[in-house]
C-alpha cells in the first residue's frame, strides 16, 4: 500500500504488520540493552561504595595495608556482595577461618610465614572486635578472658589459631579453627608457646603444656611462666576538657587550692593537660572534670611536664590512679567512640 502525502509526487511505502513488529523489536531489544546496562553499572557503581566503605572501616580500626589486604581475602574468599559486613560481625569472621586457614597454609610457605598472618588475624580481631573492651594487664594466664583469639607454636613447628572457650580449675579451653583430624598430637601432653596478643596493652608468650582434646577444642594447663614481651601504647585521642586541679595543703592548716586547667589530651589511663603554675613532683593531686554528663574526681599522679617558659604555660602528664568503675566504662566507651 503507497501513501501519496504532502511531498507528491514523492511515493512513501506504508509500513506493513511485519516491518512495524520489526521497529517494535528493534526498540524493545536497544531498551533492554540499556536497561540492563543501567542495571550493571549501578550494581558496580554500589560495589565500588562498599568497597571505599569497607576500607574507610577498616582503616578507621587501625588496620595496616597488610592486614587489611588479609581480610579483603577473606571478603573475596566468602564471596561477600557488601564486604564491611566482616568489619562488625565477628560471628561472620570466625566462621570463615577453619576453611581460610586450611587454604593460607597451601598458599604460603614455611610455618614462620603462617606464624605471622595468625598474629595479623589476632591483631585484626582485636581491632574489629574487641578494642574497646575494658580490660586489665594480664598478671598470670588465669587472668586471659573467654572469647580472646590466642595462637601457639609447638616444639614440631606447629601454629595454631583459636579462641578461648572456656575454662576448668587448672586450664583454659581453646577452640582451634581447625579441623578435629589435625588436633591428635594433642592427646597426650604437648609443650607449647601461646601467645597472647591485647592491643592497648602488650603482647604476652605463655610456656606451658596441653592437656588433652575433646573434639576440636583443646585444653592448656594454666602457667605461670608468663612474660610481656611487647607492650603497646595507650593511644591518646585529642581533647579540650576544662577541668580542676585541687592541691591540698601539705600541713592541712591551709585550705585546698583550686586550679584550672584545660585537658587536652586522655586515654584510659592518662591525661595530659595545660596549666599556667607549676606543680610538685612526688605528690597526688585530685584532678575533677566533666565528660558525657559524668562528673570524674580522680587522684592523680604527675609522670612527665614540660614547660614553655615564653608563655609560662606548663604542659603535665598525669597517670589516673583510683577511677571508679563507671567511670572507667564511661571514659572506656568515650574514647572508643571517638576513635570511631
Amino acid at each position: 500500500m503507497e501513501n501519496k502525502g504532502a511531498f507528491y509526487p514523492f511515493v512513501w511505502p506504508t509500513p506493513d504488520a511485519f516491518g512495524i513488529g520489526l521497529v517494535i523489536g528493534l526498540f524493545g531489544i536497544a531498551l533492554l540493552i540499556y536497561i540492563v546496562y543501567k542495571y550493571l553499572e549501578s550494581k558496580e557503581q554500589k560495589r565500588i561504595h562498599n568497597y571505599q566503605l569497607f576500607l574507610f572501616q577498616a582503616k578507621r580500626k587501625g588496620l595496616n595495608n597488610f592486614q587489611f589486604k588479609i581480610l579483603k581475602n577473606m571478603a573475596f574468599y566468602l564471596k561477600l556482595s557488601n564486604p564491611k559486613e566482616l568489619v562488625s560481625n565477628s560471628d561472620l569472621f570466625e566462621s570463615i577461618l577453619p576453611d581460610f586457614i586450611e587454604y593460607l597454609k597451601k598458599q604460603t610457605e614455611g610455618d614462620e610465614n603462617i606464624l605471622g598472618i595468625f598474629r595479623d588475624l589476632s591483631t585484626i580481631y582485636e581491632r574489629l572486635y574487641t578494642a574497646g573492651s575494658q580490660r586489665k594487664p594480664l598478671e598470670s594466664m588465669a587472668d586471659i578472658q573467654e572469647g580472646e583469639i590466642l595462637y601457639f607454636t609447638t616444639e614440631r613447628g606447629g601454629v595454631y589459631l583459636g579462641k578461648t572457650s572456656g575454662r576448668g580449675g587448672n586450664f583454659i579451653a581453646l577452640k582451634l579453627f581447625t579441623p578435629a583430624k589435625n588436633l591428635r598430637i594433642f592427646e597426650n601432653e604437648t609443650a607449647v608457646s601461646l601467645h597472647a596478643l591485647r592491643i592497648n596493652d602488650a603482647e604476652y608468650l605463655i610456656n606451658t603444656v596441653t592437656m588433652g582434646i575433646d573434639g576440636n577444642i583443646v585444653k592448656v594447663k594454666i602457667s605461670d611462666d608468663l612474660t610481656r614481651e611487647r607492650e603497646f601504647r595507650h593511644p591518646y585521642i585529642n581533647v579540650v576538657i576544662p577541668g580542676v586541679i585541687t592541691v591540698v595543703s601539705l600541713t592541712g592548716e591551709a585550705e585546698p587550692e583550686q586550679i584550672e586547667c584545660s585537658i587536652l589530651k586522655i586515654n584510659e589511663y592518662e591525661c595530659v593537660l595545660r596549666i599556667s603554675v607549676p606543680l610538685e613532683y612526688g605528690r597526688e593531686y585530685p584532678i575533677s572534670f566533666e565528660l558525657s554528663k559524668f562528673k570524674f574526681n580522680i587522684n592523680s599522679r604527675i609522670v612527665s611536664s614540660k614547660t614553655v617558659e615564653t608563655e609560662s604555660v606548663y604542659y603535665l602528664t598525669f597517670k589516673f590512679l583510683d577511677m571508679t568503675d563507671p567511670g572507667k566504662v564511661i571514659l572506656t566507651r568515650y574514647i572508643a567512640e571517638s576513635m570511631q
